[in-house]
């Protein structure tokens, strides 16, 4: 599990994602994190897949009250970080555009950086495409 921390690691750095004092106090937080669980025999390969995809569901479901089968319905080109907005769609195929708090956003943008890396995982089930 530490060698796929340290790929996502490496390539925040290259993407010039974060500064270089963001990306060692992540690792530092990272790693005791993933210790913890070691310690308290928690499957971490779940755990770790999981968090990153459910922080931002949680963050967007929270600020934005969307229904959970309209959130699974959103498409990577629905989403603008940029504008903190996504487009949700009605069943009629209406466009309605809900704008994102700072969280969310934030959390959106995380999931994003690291989708590549969860896709090469395998470990996408459901949520955002």
């Amino acid at each position: 599990m530490f060698e796929k921390l340290n790929e996502f690691l490496v390539y925040l750095d290259q993407k010039k994602m974060l500064s270089p004092g963001t990306i060692l106090s992540y690792e530092y937080n990272l790693k005791e994190f993933l210790n913890y669980f070691r310690e308290n025999n928690v499957e971490i390969e779940n755990v770790t897949r999981a968090i990153i995809r459910d922080y931002a569901i949680l963050e967007v479901l929270y600020c934005t009250g969307v229904r959970v089968s309209k959130l699974i319905a959103i498409n990577i080109n629905d989403i603008s970080i940029k504008d903190k907005a996504i487009v949700i769609r009605d069943k009629w195929r209406k466009k309605r555009f809900v704008f994102l708090g700072q969280k969310a956003a934030r959390g959106l943008g995380y999931y994003l950086r690291a989708r590549p890396l969860l896709l090469a995982e395998g470990s996408e089930e459901k949520g955002v495409s």
